[in-house]
């Protein structure tokens, strides 16, 4: 039994003849007839009624013709669904992201987004700061969440979302760590330990201190969970921004803001136009509102109406 066999059986069972009934489903009546004819050898008995002139079903045909009709409509159901599905891959809005979603709670966001809005569907992929950008500025993502300094060259939508600042880190029994705040050049004679040199905190963090004879006194560069063993251990000092606290353990050091404070935030970048655009501006306005609503206007930039 073939789904070929079920439309012809509809077919015939709902037009005058089999010949209207081939015409409908653009083939010939012989055709047609075959399908119908192989269909009753399957089932074993007759589905139409041929001592008259027109199509009409026995009674096994109307017992069965019900049943086809729901087998053809949960095919088509079943087709629509994949297609459906086959679009929205096509579709969906691409993000690409720094590894920093969990220390500033932007995960709840897009399962709220995901709630909301069901027809729009985006994945997120977790990347390093060179395939960031490049990844964007070659249609690979529609949207990019990043430090703000990676995105300060104007060819992109740029809007805040979350805050952050660059601290200092260092051993509690440093004697700044009694400080409230902490001057850049009062690090000048402190062994540094710093990111990698391949991040945008890396290079802020260059501007900001001063060189002593020409050089800057820098240990080594190392991963967040490093630096705060090496800090810890009382090896040397560190700029990390602050949100890298949420989510790293950080027995035995001592944080202090910069005086003045150096802020970093986190924000959503688009490019503008695309396939996705309309999907992507929708994704965007929700992730702007929200973070808005959620920092009570305190670390995020209410105006996101340049990304709309």
């Amino acid at each position: 039994m073939t789904f070929e066999q079920l439309r012809c059986l509809i077919a015939a069972a709902e037009e005058e003849t089999f010949f209207a009934a081939a015409e409908r489903l653009n083939m010939t009546q012989p055709a047609l007839s075959k399908q119908i004819i192989r269909l009753e050898r399957e089932l074993g008995m007759p589905l139409f009624d041929r001592t008259r002139r027109r199509a009409a079903l026995s009674e096994a045909g109307q017992l069965f013709y019900r049943d086809a009709l729901a087998l053809v409509r949960r095919q088509q159901e079943a087709l629509d669904r994949l297609e459906r599905c086959r679009l929205a891959r096509r579709a969906a809005v691409r993000v690409g992201t720094l590894p920093l979603l969990a220390q500033h709670r932007l995960l709840p966001l897009f399962r709220e987004f995901e709630r909301q809005h069901p027809e729009i569907p985006f994945t997120i992929e977790e990347v390093e700061e060179a395939a960031l950008l490049a990844g964007l500025e070659a249609g690979g993502y529609d949207l990019v969440l990043a430090r703000q300094n990676m995105a300060e060259d104007g060819r992109y939508l740029c809007q805040t979302l979350s805050g952050d600042e660059l601290v200092a880190a260092l051993p509690e029994h440093h004697p700044l760590s009694e400080r409230d705040a902490v001057r850049p050049e009062e690090l000048a004679e402190e062994k540094l330990i710093l990111m990698h040199r391949n991040t945008s905190v890396y290079r802020l963090c260059v501007r900001l201190l001063p060189e002593k004879e020409g050089r800057r006194p820098m240990l080594r560069n190392a991963r967040i969970e490093s630096i705060l063993s090496a800090v810890a251990a009382g090896e040397g000092v560190s700029l990390l921004m602050r949100s890298s606290f949420t989510v790293f353990s950080s027995p035995g050091v001592v944080i202090r803001p910069l005086q003045p404070r150096v802020s970093l935030p986190v924000v959503l970048v688009r490019r503008p136009g695309g396939e996705r655009e309309e999907s992507a501006r929708t994704l965007a306005g929700f992730l702007c509102q929200a973070a808005a609503e959620r920092c009570g206007g305190q670390e995020t930039v209410l105006d996101y109406s340049q990304l709309l």
